[in-house]
C-alpha cells in the first residue's frame, strides 16, 4: 500500500505525516493487496484565524473497490 501525505495550509511535519500513516496503516493493512493507494491531504480552510477549519481528506484506491473518498472537518490537525 502507497501512502501520500501532504499539506496546503499548515506546516508540515514529520508527527502529523508519521500520525497519519499510522492510523492509515492500522486501519487498512486487513484488507491487503485490494487497497493500492491512500491519498491524505490535510489543510487548514481559513489560515491562521483558528476554529474548525482544519480538513482531511482521505481518498483510497483498489483494483476491485474502485475510489472510496472520506473527508472530516475539524478544529484540531490530528
Amino acid at each position: 500500500m502507497k501512502i501520500d501525505v501532504r499539506f496546503r495550509g499548515i506546516e508540515s511535519s514529520d508527527a502529523i505525516t508519521e500520525h497519519a500513516r499510522r492510523r492509515i496503516h492500522y486501519h487498512l493493512s486487513r484488507f491487503g493487496h485490494e487497497v493500492a493507494t491512500v491519498s491524505v491531504r490535510v489543510a487548514d480552510d481559513n489560515g491562521p484565524k483558528g476554529g474548525i477549519d482544519k480538513r482531511c481528506r482521505v481518498v483510497v484506491h483498489g483494483p476491485r473497490m474502485g475510489v472510496i473518498t472520506l473527508e472530516e472537518l475539524t478544529g484540531d490537525v490530528y
